[in-house]
């Protein structure tokens, strides 16, 4: 698949990407504004072309609302569009231990989750009002019983403000794979930081129990992170999304991981993207991330800092070496 051109080559040379290397996952960085976003739009647009069309579903969870204009024919989802729930009766331990990763619980705020959990009867998934009225009305075993269900009430009523309840009142995101229009989910509809990355932990937990029930066999699925040191960074991962890069691509999935700094993301993600698509970068403790776990020549590393906007340095299985590319 072509996503640009090489530099510099006589005669004008072709720069490819295997499509089929996009399930092995991609990792697209560089320092802002220089052209990261309209490189994996380049991709996704890619997709949607012939033949290629029927490889990926392309979904786009996109933080900043940017990619509506850059795609051919997107399907524009507002995030409200598509509910989903934090937690399940069903899941158990397993729910509230996601819920404790995500909004940042302590062992003892976990434990009053739990406990909170397995009052409640009903449905499976839960409302979160109807959760946050069951802990209003728990009886305090202690004083740090106390402290942590009154803290915990606290975290999950910012959930439950305004319209933002009803982003955690729905099932699995109905998601059909079977249309090659790219997807996207416009995340700035969510004002608040916080909750826009607790829904797309969420959102993404959702994609990956529903892969690992074989939900996408028939059609595989390219999801794009944009912004992910929100999600997979080193001092704040969500470990789940950490285990979907090295499981989901076995269930037909494939991720795109868009973020300024690879210095500032979990070592995971440099292990387990096989394409890296690097724009311009600074950063010396960037450039030494880079030079730990790809083939960086001393000419590459010369020349990153001061590459243009729309070059990058394309590291791929295509090419034994590293090429400059220019992204059209």
């Amino acid at each position: 698949m072509v996503v640009g051109e090489v530099a510099n080559s006589t005669p004008p040379a072709d720069a490819c990407i295997p499509v089929e290397d996009l399930n092995k996952h991609t990792l697209v960085t560089g320092a802002t504004g220089t052209g990261k976003t309209f490189t994996v739009a380049t991709i996704v647009n890619r997709l949607t072309e012939g033949d290629y069309s029927v490889f990926f579903k392309p979904l786009i969870l996109d933080w900043h609302g940017e990619y509506s204009s850059l795609l051919r024919d997107p399907e524009v989802k507002d995030p409200f569009q598509l509910p989903i729930t934090l937690l399940s009766r069903e899941e158990g331990y397993y729910s509230v231990e996601f819920a404790s990763q995500v909004l940042g619980l302590t062992p003892a705020q976990e434990y009053v989750l739990l406990k909170s959990l397995e009052s409640l009867g009903g449905e499976e998934d839960l409302d979160i009002s109807d959760l946050v009225e069951a802990l209003e009305g728990m009886p305090d075993e202690s004083a740090w019983f106390r402290e942590s269900r009154l803290s915990l009430m606290r975290k999950l009523r910012r959930l439950t403000i305004g319209g933002y309840k009803d982003l955690f009142s729905g099932g699995d995101p109905d998601l059909e794979v079977g249309s090659n229009r790219p997807l996207v989910i416009d995340l700035s509809k969510i004002g608040d930081l916080a909750i826009r990355r607790v829904y797309v932990a969420a959102f993404l937990k959702k994609i990956f129990d529903k892969a690992l029930r074989g939900g996408f066999n028939s059609r595989r699925l390219l999801i794009v992170v944009e912004e992910a040191r929100n999600l997979l960074g080193r001092d704040n991962y969500v470990e789940i999304l950490v285990k979907m890069l090295d499981e989901i691509r076995k269930f037909g999935v494939g991720l795109v991981i868009v973020s300024q700094s690879p210095s500032a993301l979990v070592e995971d993600v440099m292990a387990n993207t096989s394409t890296k698509i690097v724009h311009s970068i600074k950063s010396a403790v960037d450039l030494e991330v880079l030079d730990k776990v790809v083939n960086m020549t001393g000419e590459i590393r010369e020349i990153l800092p001061y590459m243009d906007k729309g070059e990058a340095v394309l590291f791929s299985s295509f090419y034994k070496k590293p090429l400059l590319v220019r992204i059209v």
